[in-house]
């Protein structure tokens, strides 16, 4: 390990002694495992102030800590007109927001809603405030949409346009959003990420000229539109996503050990209390089920509680408890997921019970995601070949993405299902699976069930 400073123009480096280290680990995980007796050391490095003349003393301070460092204090200052707030409209663009409605649609008109005395002395600074910025103007428009005020984490007041009645006559801009396991198959060999949060990203984007009647909305005191990109149209996202495709900033440095859930959606679901009815539980299991594939058997551990979750089905019973304690302490002690390296062969291994299929992907003995998949009552009657076939298909169909158009290895403890590709006549049954194996190169190994390690059945 190193660190690296300035002290005035000269760099200091400090190195650790590789002879010292056992294992590299962070702090949360060692918290996890401390004992009582345990002892040991934490070193803590902080900034140093370094005083060094400057035209402008005052601004010394503007920028919080990280701007004491000279480095950091020289690039806001180069770069200052980036960092301060935006004022009057932004330039026109390739992507302007555009409104596209049906044909011969009427314009839209819905009452304000009504405010309480606090709430209309809010709205009318938050007006004041964006026409002085000129992002809206006074509107003559025969669209009307009411105003919502939302509270923020900090105390303050968001200010929404409910456009609920515009999106449903609204056509949907198929633009396709990133999802998260996209995302992270770029991120291998990753560790340093540069994280921009842009200021009012949405009021970046200029509103098509013959759209922003459509984005007007009422007040008690009258009546504006945008001429800047507002929150709440439902093709906004797709919008703001195009134009970030056309201007990708940073990429992402150095090495990364692998993928980790979030230490306070962890937490959360650490601290989370017995639910007492089906809104509670859902919300546990949908907190807990975005990490599910960073859970081994996490289908199986959450089998009590999904029941509960039927018609009329909610009891809570000693089981309950004791799969929701099972859940909580398994969320607890999630793996870092490995990140993808596409130089790398895959492998997938498979398995099946008589209730579900389950499957690991992997390199170099690394999970990098899990897989599970509930049997139905006709499928747990097929026999055991046909269920470990079917695990295999499904794993592969999962995980096309990974494996399409590169060799990769399947384990199965199945040892019929090695000679799988090399039979001539195949049984009416099984050939609708092994088409759909068709255009894949892999290569089946047969491991004994006891020891395989990453892969059980584990049922949703």
């Amino acid at each position: 390990m190193k660190t690296v400073f300035m002290a005035g123009t000269t760099q200091v480096v400090l190195k650790g002694d590789p002879s010292l280290t056992k294992i590299e680990c962070s702090l949360k995980t060692i918290s996890k495992t401390w004992e009582e007796e345990d002892q040991g050391f934490l070193l803590e490095f902080q900034g140093v102030e370094i005083n060094i003349d400057t035209e402008d003393e005052n601004e010394k301070e503007e920028e919080g800590e990280k701007s004491k460092l000279p480095m950091v204090r020289n690039l806001l200052a180069r770069y200052r007109s980036i960092f301060e707030t935006p004022k009057g409209l932004p330039p026109k663009r390739a992507v302007d927001h555009r409104i596209v409605t049906l044909e011969g649609q009427k314009p839209i008109n819905v009452r304000p809603y009504k405010y309480g005395y606090i709430q209309k002395e809010e709205i009318e600074k938050l007006v004041s405030k964006m026409l002085q910025a000129g992002i809206i103007r006074p509107s003559r428009s025969p669209y009307s949409n009411p105003v919502l005020l939302v509270k923020k984490r900090d105390g303050g007041w968001r200010f929404c346009v409910d456009y609920r009645k515009l999106n449903q006559l609204s056509i949907a801009d198929k633009f396709p959003i990133p999802v998260i396991e996209e995302l992270l198959d770029e991120l291998h060999e990753a560790e340093v990420f540069s994280k921009l949060d842009l200021r009012s990203g949405y009021h970046q984007i200029r509103m098509k000229d013959e759209d922003v009647e459509k984005t007007s909305f009422r007040t008690h005191e009258g009546h504006y539109e945008f001429l800047v990109m507002p929150f709440g149209l439902t093709n906004a996202p797709a919008t703001f996503q195009s134009l970030m495709n056309q201007d990708k900033l940073l990429r992402p440095l150095d090495i990364k050990k692998g993928v980790e859930a979030d230490g306070e959606k962890v937490k959360a679901m650490a601290n989370w209390p017995q639910p007492n009815n089906v809104s509670e539980l859902r919300g546990f299991l949908g907190l807990t089920g975005y990490y599910r594939r960073f859970v081994k058997d996490y289908g199986n551990i959450a089998a009590p509680l999904t029941k509960l979750l039927q018609k009329n089905g909610f009891h809570w019973s000693d089981e309950a408890t004791a799969a929701f304690e099972s859940l909580k302490q398994a969320m607890i002690s999630v793996p870092v997921l490995a990140l993808p390296d596409f130089s790398l062969s895959f492998t997938i291994e498979t398995d099946a019970s008589g209730i579900g299929l389950g499957a690991v992907l992997s390199q170099k003995g690394r999970p990098i995601a899990y897989f599970s998949q509930k049997l139905s009552p006709r499928a747990q009657a097929k026999s055991i070949y046909e269920r470990e076939l079917m695990a295999v298909v499904m794993a592969v169909q999962k995980w096309r993405h990974y494996v399409l158009g590169r060799k990769f290895l399947v384990i199965s403890d199945q040892k019929a299902l090695k000679f799988l590709v090399e039979q001539r006549e195949v049984q009416l049954q099984f050939q609708r699976w092994l088409i759909k194996l068709l255009g894949y190169d892999f290569e089946i190994v047969y491991q004994p069930g006891p020891k395989k390690e990453l892969s059980t059945p584990y049922p949703d």
